[in-house]
């Protein structure tokens, strides 16, 4: 597992030196501002401007780590007069008020591990791990805190976890946190605001105690982060009309920890109107929200809304390669123009990976590439939405994704006594109702460990008239069996399929002699052609053993994607017409992310071998 702190962090003290927020106003072009290390507990607003050639660097002093932190002092610096013991077993409860904040969000000051944030203040004293119906009982899910709108106090519990199922990864720290520092933000803390700041270059910074926002750019320009570890709270970095932007051998992490699950942070009460715990409809429901959903996503690139002043420019040429994501719900919403995203692992992510369709309801997407990732760990590597433009194009190659990590999705209950852990599929697009339009998508030159059972990893479902889908020169490993073939009335749009090397794992798996001929001749591969004008599936394709370098059917085994040189994939390949446009060297007629030579290393430093187990969890 790959450390959570890119760099050691050490003991908290109060702001060392001029704070941030005042050197804000004094910065000069080509002059480096060298923070001395400590804690610095700010929320810094950024508009500064240096020039294209002499870009102002702000950074830690060399051989020190600077943390730029938006939570209360007073939990880091001095927990022992931070909390009093509160009336339940476990219980502290802060003393000081802290009014007219609307909530709180936290995390351990030492592991910068999140803390849960609770909806009710029993949910939070519980002794029950197990869930009911509609979340109806109280239910404890681990170290968390409540904050108490009526008196702004602030109440934590630091009880440990017992979750019996083999490997899981339960808390047993301390319980005290007088003993700790905690990391306990405001909602509205935004550690880091870049408001048109332009030609400015971070380095060797943590930056944490963020709110609803960590950091914040709105309309930034030339922005660079170099060896910068964020630790966020609701949304990690969320940018609307910024570009350049360019990030390299960042760790940008969620508050999800390792005891959650999916259906903690799963909000229940979907309703226009009535919203537990806040305003109650007038018959009771059963439906209970439990946390607040400590961290939505890692990264959001917005659009622009109609009532927006800075309709434009849309984010534009980001350039984000060798950082690691994780601990979150969703992972990366990454939409704009001219926008690229490589080299990167994610992993730990408790739904979709990446978002691909636009965040707002405007044709924003164009020329996006996703290439030479590892993505291990996560319900839906590619997830969209059904609302999402037709006009963009994303590039979708030369990544490895597994998906045979499990996401811890609903606790013990009376209908799942164990717990119910899973993974989904590789692409899905959510929202009810008639595609509204998806970008035309490329999927190439991947390899792809399947453990559901849809065809292809279903890269080809949910299309639309207005957008092409191309699946090509991919491998596609099945765990246990090979999927039904779609038929035509599950593709509304064109899409193309060929080139692709299928392949069930199981040893035992029954395979058809006649499957591939089956594809080429499905309702799909026929209606495809009629329709569109487009091109019969799988008249290339193969299933046969890819022979990769060293397989293992367990995913906490070692496991080496590239090809052996007698392997089926290396002459398979079909050509397709945006080849040209793909980043990186020529993949020629090689199926699947890589050859026989050079293994795919990604995240900080390329240190992670994808095929490694990057994850924590080791659940059987």
């Amino acid at each position: 597992m790959p450390p959570k702190e890119m760099m050691p962090i050490r003991g908290a003290k109060t702001s060392p030196g001029r704070p941030f927020s005042t050197l804000c106003r004094v910065w000069l072009p080509a002059t480096p501002f060298c923070s001395g290390g400590g804690t610095y507990f700010e929320n810094v607003y950024c508009a500064v401007v240096g020039t294209k050639d002499q870009p102002i660097t702000i950074r830690s002093y060399p051989g020190e780590v600077a943390i730029l932190d938006g939570g209360f002092s007073e939990y880091q610096t001095h927990p022992a007069e931070a909390w009093e013991p509160g009336k339940a077993d476990g219980e502290f409860v802060s003393q000081r008020s802290h009014r007219n904040i609307r909530d709180v969000l936290g995390m351990f000051g030492d592991s910068n591990i999140g803390l849960q944030t609770y909806w009710h203040l029993e949910y939070l004293l519980a002794s029950e791990e197990k869930t009911a119906a509609g979340n109806s009982i109280p239910f404890y899910c681990g170290p968390g805190i409540y904050y108490d709108k009526e008196t702004g106090r602030i109440h934590v519990r630091l009880t440990p976890t017992n979750q019996d199922r083999p490997g899981f990864v339960n808390y047993s720290g301390e319980t005290d946190p007088r003993k700790l520092p905690l990391v306990i933000a405001p909602f509205r803390s935004v550690p880091l605001h870049l408001d048109q700041a332009m030609h400015v270059r971070f380095q060797d910074l943590v930056i944490r105690g963020g709110g609803y926002n960590t950091v914040l750019m709105s309309f930034a320009v030339d922005i660079r982060f170099d060896y910068v570890t964020i630790f966020g709270g609701t949304y990690c970095i969320r940018s609307k009309n910024s570009g350049p932007v360019e990030m390299a051998n960042c760790g940008i992490f969620g508050q999800i920890p390792p005891w959650g699950y999916w259906s903690d942070n799963a909000l229940q009460t979907y309703d226009p109107v009535y919203y537990d715990p806040f305003t109650h409809p007038p018959e009771p429901r059963a439906a209970r929200n439990v946390a607040r959903l400590n961290t939505h996503a890692l990264l959001i690139t917005e659009g622009a809304e109609e009532s927006d002043v800075f309709f434009y420019p849309f984010n534009n040429h980001w350039k984000i390669t060798q950082c690691e994501f994780g601990d979150s719900h969703d992972g990366i919403y990454f939409n704009g123009r001219e926008m690229e995203l490589s080299h990167c692992l994610l992993s730990r992510i408790q739904d979709d990976g990446f978002y691909l369709s636009s965040p707002s309801p405007l044709p924003i997407n164009e020329n996006i590439h996703i290439y030479n990732n590892y993505i291990a760990g996560s319900i839906t590597p590619f997830g969209a939405h059904l609302r999402g433009s037709s006009s963009g194009h994303y590039f979708i190659y030369g990544n490895i994704v597994d998906m045979r990590f499990l996401t811890q999705m609903y606790r013990p209950s009376e209908k799942f006594p164990e717990g119910k852990f899973t993974t989904g599929a590789l692409f899905a697009a959510h929202g009810r109702g008639v595609v509204q339009g998806i970008d035309n998508i490329l999927f190439c030159h991947n390899t792809f460990i399947v453990s559901g059972n849809q065809f292809a990893g279903g890269t080809v479902g949910r299309t639309h008239p207005d957008s092409v889908r191309n699946v090509m020169n991919n491998i596609f490993v099945y765990e246990q069996k090979l999927p039904g073939i779609p038929k035509k009335e599950t593709l509304v749009g064109q899409a193309n399929l060929d080139g692709n090397l299928h392949w069930v794992a199981a040893p035992d798996a029954m395979i058809p002699a006649d499957w591939i001929r089956e594809i080429q001749e499905s309702p799909a591969s026929r209606w495809n052609v009629e329709k569109w004008k487009g091109k019969p599936w799988a008249a290339h394709s193969l299933y046969d053993n890819p022979e990769f370098q060293s397989w293992a059917p367990s995913r906490l085994d070692q496991n080496d994607y590239r090809l052996k040189d007698s392997s089926p994939a290396l002459n398979l390949g079909v050509a397709f017409p945006e080849q040209d446009q793909l980043l990186g060297p020529a993949r020629g007629r090689t199926v699947g992310a890589l050859g026989t030579k050079d293994p795919l290393k990604v995240g900080i430093n390329r240190r992670v071998l994808a095929g490694d187990h990057p994850g924590s969890e080791n659940l059987d």
